[in-house]
C-alpha cells in the first residue's frame, strides 16, 4: 500500500481529492458515544482548515455543473482548495449518462450529502496550480519556531506508559530488522503486529457494543503516557524522549492502531500473544477500518476529437506540448 513517508506525509503522493464524509457517518460517531463528532461538531474544523476558490470560469461551472454552498467552506484556512485549470471534455458526457441512468448529479459533494455524481475540488493553490499538500500548510509557515521540532527518519516504535515495563517485541534491536523499524525480521510487513493476514486483529463479537464507553471507564482514567520510544530501525538502538505537557498521536489510520497496540493499548487476548504488556484492554483498536471505495473505469477512446490522458504517457509530442503549456500558463492537462 502506498504511503507517504515524507514530511506531509499522504498528502504529497494522493489524488488530491477534497472530499468529506457523509453527515449519517459522522452522525453515527456521536451515537456511539463521542460527543461533539457529528456533523454539526465537525464542520467548523472543516471549514478552519481550508481557502476555498470556486471554478475559475462561470461557464465551466455551468457545463460541468461544479456548484458550491458556501456556508459550508472557509476563505482563511491553510489548505488552498480549487480546481484545475482544465477539464476533460467528455466528462460531460460521463454525467449525462450518469443522471441517464437515474444517479443525480450532486450540487456540492463537501455539503455532507455525498449522494450522487459531482466534480470534487482538490488541494491545490489557484495561484500557481500546485499541489497544497500538509508540508506546505502545516509544516513550512511554522518550521523557523523556536519550540517546533521536527526529527526525520525515526520511527515510533511504542509510548511509555506508567507502569508499563519494557515492550521486548519492539524495544530490543533486532539484527537483520527492516529498515522501517516496524518488524522483528528481514521483511517489510507488519504481518507480526496484527495487520497482515497471518496476524490480524481478531474481529469483535457482537458484544462490544460497550467498548464505545471504555474511554470514560474510572478504570483507565489512571492511565498516563509519559513519552515514545523511537529508532531509525528494527536493529537500532531504541531512544526516548519525555513530555510534560501532552502526546498526540497522529500516524494515520493505520499506524496510529498498529502503534497502539505495540504499547498496550488494544485487544487483551491479541497483545498477550505476541507478549506485549496490557496497558488497556481496548477491543475496538485495530477493528472496524472503513476505507473509501475507488473504481476505476478504462475504457478505449474512438474518437481522436477527445484527448485522453493516457497520451501523457504514450505520445512524446502530445506530453511535450501539455509540460510547456503548464509551465507557462499554469493552464492545460498537466494542471489536473
Amino acid at each position: 500500500m502506498p504511503q507517504g513517508k515524507v514530511l506531509g506525509g499522504g498528502s504529497i503522493l494522493n489524488a488530491m481529492c477534497w472530499n468529506r464524509g457523509g453527515q449519517d457517518d459522522y452522525n453515527a460517531w456521536a451515537d456511539l458515544g463521542n460527543p461533539g463528532w457529528d456533523w454539526e461538531g465537525m464542520l467548523p474544523y472543516f471549514i478552519k482548515s481550508e481557502t476555498y476558490t470556486p471554478v475559475y470560469s462561470a461557464d465551466i461551472a455551468r457545463e460541468y455543473s461544479v456548484n458550491y454552498n458556501p456556508a459550508v467552506h472557509g476563505r482563511t484556512g491553510p489548505v488552498q482548495v480549487s480546481y484545475p485549470k482544465y477539464f476533460y471534455p467528455q466528462s460531460t458526457n460521463l454525467f449525462a449518462a450518469l443522471n441517464y441512468l437515474g444517479v443525480p448529479t450532486e450540487f456540492d459533494p463537501n455539503d455532507g450529502s455525498s449522494a450522487g455524481a459531482a466534480f470534487v475540488p482538490t488541494d491545490l493553490d489557484p495561484n500557481n496550480q500546485t499541489r497544497s499538500d500538509a508540508r506546505r500548510t502545516y509544516f513550512d509557515p511554522y518550521v523557523r519556531r523556536d519550540n517546533f521540532h521536527v526529527i526525520t527518519g525515526q520511527h515510533v516504535t511504542r509510548l511509555l506508559i506508567d507502569g508499563i515495563g519494557t515492550n521486548f517485541v519492539v524495544s530490543n534491536p533486532t539484527p537483520g530488522g527492516n529498515e522501517y523499524g516496524n518488524g522483528m525480521n528481514g521483511e517489510t510487513s507488519n504481518s507480526g503486529f496484527g495487520f497482515g493476514p497471518q496476524g490480524s486483529t481478531p474481529a469483535l463479537d457482537n458484544t462490544s457494543t460497550a467498548r464505545f464507553l471504555r474511554r470514560q471507564d474510572p478504570a483507565s482514567s489512571n492511565l498516563r503516557i509519559t513519552g515514545v520510544e523511537f529508532a531509525a530501525n528494527a536493529s537500532d538502538t531504541r531512544r526516548t524522549i519525555n513530555a510534560t505537557r501532552e502526546i498526540i498521536v497522529a500516524a494515520g489510520a493505520l499506524h496510529s492502531a498498529q502503534l497502539l497496540q505495540l504499547s498496550g493499548i488494544g485487544p487483551a487476548d491479541l497483545l498477550e500473544s505476541y507478549d506485549i504488556p496490557l496497558a488497556l484492554n481496548l477491543p475496538g483498536v485495530g477493528n472496524n477500518l472503513q476505507d473509501h471505495c475507488l473504481v476505476g473505469t478504462f475504457y478505449p477512446y474512438n474518437n481522436d476529437s477527445y484527448p485522453s490522458p493516457s497520451e501523457l504517457t504514450t505520445n512524446a509530442t502530445y506530453n511535450a506540448e501539455a509540460e510547456a503549456e503548464y509551465y507557462a500558463r499554469k493552464t492545460g492537462e498537466l494542471s489536473t
